[in-house]
């Protein structure tokens, strides 16, 4: 859980798909490590689904100071995530990536992550509800209400976030079992299948994507780990070879396709 996996941020995939007037650039980053990723790697993934800490200082926040209990229930980033979103900027800016647009989940550790690697960017940053982990099981998931989230990233393009309280989380949408892999910090997906949901968003993104101006061609996607999975296993096609493993914490893939690849019945 604690996935501090980051590499330099790739060149688009040249020839990954046949070029057309469609052609779009993603670049796919999963979140910097929020306070909740590194208790999960203390503490195991049942460090998610705690709602209520008897000590809120349980877990410490490298490299100084213990975070609050409303840091862990935000899923906010401690202080090596904010290095890592840091690092993004950099290395966007050394690939010379000129982006159209940053899309964003609106869940404070995406959000977060995006406003730092894209600060100096003059691509606008849009919050969109789809992007959103699984939710209904872990409080880190749970979206704060848009007036306080438009409070805090006022930067922010959130108006195709709903007002008021997460309405997506009143459904309890059930997340599937993932475990951490003996030895190492990536997640095992169990039974994927059964979040159906989730790939249902997934697909609607896709639809998003193709809402697009034609002109809007190079894409960042700030998103989690479980959708960006779904995103790459269920909903397009991607070239044979590319990478569709569980993402690090601030890992960046990007992916050249044509918006009419995708999988069959994802539409």
């Amino acid at each position: 859980a604690d996935g501090t996996k980051q590499e330099e941020t790739p060149a688009p995939a040249e020839g990954a798909q046949k070029q057309g007037e469609s052609s779009i650039v993603l670049f796919l980053v999963r979140h910097a490590r929020g306070v909740h990723n590194y208790a999960a790697g203390l503490h195991g993934v049942e460090a998610y689904k705690k709602w209520e800490y008897e000590d809120a200082r349980w877990v410490r926040a490298p490299p100084r100071g213990w975070c609050t209990r409303d840091a862990l229930l935000r899923g906010q980033l401690d202080d090596a995530g904010k290095a890592q979103a840091a690092k993004l900027q950099s290395e966007f800016a050394k690939a010379n990536i000129k982006l159209d647009v940053v899309l964003c989940s609106p869940l404070t550790r995406t959000l977060q992550t995006a406003t730092i690697a894209f600060k100096h960017s003059a691509a606008p940053i849009v919050a969109v509800e789809c992007l959103r982990e699984a939710y209904g099981a872990h409080p880190c998931d749970r979206r704060r209400p848009r007036s306080v989230i438009q409070g805090e990233f006022p930067k922010v393009d959130m108006t195709k976030i709903a007002k008021g309280e997460d309405p997506l989380w009143l459904n309890s949408e059930k997340r599937a079992c993932a475990d951490v892999v003996a030895g190492g910090s990536s997640f095992a997906l169990i039974a994927i299948p059964q979040n159906k949901s989730v790939i249902q968003r997934a697909a609607k993104f896709v639809q998003v994507l193709r809402a697009l101006p034609a002109t809007t061609t190079h894409i960042a996607v700030v998103s989690h780990g479980v959708f960006l999975d779904c995103l790459l296993r269920y909903c397009l096609q991607v070239p044979q070879g590319f990478d569709t493993s569980h993402f690090g914490n601030a890992e960046v893939r990007a992916l050249r396709l044509e918006l009419g690849a995708t999988k069959q019945g994802s539409h």
